[in-house]
């Protein structure tokens, strides 16, 4: 089942990641701040697996094909969010890296 996901899934959430992530600015409010680079659109893939590899054992059993695809897809957004906000909170931006 989970392996699945990683064959079926993996390269194209890949390429869409990078497709709209690479070279998008981080802040919209702040256009002078960061964009996105392939390294880290690929850090954030690897941590987001690593989560969904980590929650897809505790998921519950479904009774179709389809609805065990939507449940891992929602598990693997979910894992993709926490690993945003994790990279999130430990960027250091040009304007508060002078403060430090």
């Amino acid at each position: 089942m989970i392996r699945d996901m990683f064959f079926l899934y993996r390269p194209i959430i890949g390429w869409a990641a990078r497709r709209v992530l690479i070279g998008r600015n981080r802040n919209r409010s702040k256009p002078s701040t960061w964009r996105f680079t392939r390294t880290k659109v690929d850090q954030y893939l690897a941590e987001a697996w690593l989560s969904f590899e980590t929650l897809a054992p505790s998921l519950p059993p479904q009774p179709t094909r389809g609805s065990r695809m939507n449940v891992q897809l929602a598990t693997l957004t979910i894992s993709i969010f926490q690993a945003c906000l994790m990279q999130a909170s430990s960027v250091r931006t040009p304007s508060n890296s002078l403060r430090t």
